[in-house]
């Protein structure tokens, strides 16, 4: 984790779009990726990598008395990947992580950081990548780029992203993605996802997608999906909606 069900297409065409995605290898660059015949999507046949877990924490909170119109998400999220293949030098591998899709409204941007087994990531750069969506639709992404340098076969890594980005909202509404097909890029199934989302007293989140995924713990202001040995096939699309003010 695309495209919405037409059925609320024109409820999302009055919001405002805000998006944040699971790591993924740079789409037409070095990284690995498998394809249904298992073969190298990236002309790099010679490294494995998949992510054995990821455990990601949305929060979701108002501007404040001075900027009412607006939510902000607060995103913490950890990666732990493994590499079962690699040249015996290693591998140098281009990452992404998708913001949002570029024929969608752009989200403001608070802050962006990401490590490495907790040292900062080298040379992170904004970028541009052409994906397919749910359908099948050739989509351009906006996000952040880095590279992850000399990866070897049996190793682990951790990468961990936060950052936090304000929802502008139209006509009391707001909508965000969290791009969780991204996640399905690596070598085979994720092994365990857990990606929870919490939003203030006041906000109610409503589901647009995913369909198939159901969250495994729902209230208004609470969802909590879990991906076990699996491929997502979906992105998770909330509508916030502040409650009225008596």
């Amino acid at each position: 984790m695309r495209a919405v069900r037409f059925m609320l297409f024109m409820l999302l065409c009055f919001t405002m779009t805000c998006a944040w995605a699971d790591i993924a290898p740079r789409p037409g660059g070095k990284a690995p990726r498998r394809d249904n015949a298992s073969r190298s999507s990236f002309g790099n046949p010679q490294a494995t990598v998949s992510m054995a877990a990821a455990n990601v924490q949305v929060h979701i909170s108002s501007g404040g008395a001075q900027n009412e119109a607006s939510l902000i998400a607060d995103v913490k999220s950890e990666f732990d990947m493994e590499c079962s293949a690699a040249p015996q030098e290693g591998k140098d591998l281009d990452l992404v992580f998708p913001i949002y899709y570029t024929d969608e409204a752009a989200p403001k941007r608070h802050s962006f950081t990401v490590t490495v087994d907790g040292k900062p990531a080298a040379d992170v750069k904004t970028s541009t990548w052409s994906v397919k969506d749910e359908k099948n639709k050739r989509r351009t992404q906006w996000g952040y780029a880095w590279r992850l340098f000399g990866l070897k076969g049996g190793q682990k890594r951790r990468i961990a992203v936060e950052y936090s980005l304000v929802l502008p909202q139209n006509e009391g509404k707001a909508r965000f993605i969290y791009i969780l097909r991204s996640g399905a890029s690596w070598d085979g199934p994720i092994g365990q996802e857990v990606v929870s989302v919490t939003a203030e007293n006041g906000l109610r989140m409503e589901i647009l997608t995913p369909v198939a995924l159901k969250p495994e713990q729902r209230t208004d202001t609470s969802l909590t999906w879990r991906i076990t040995n699996a491929k997502p096939a979906e992105d998770i699309r909330l509508i916030i909606v502040p409650e009225a003010k008596p």
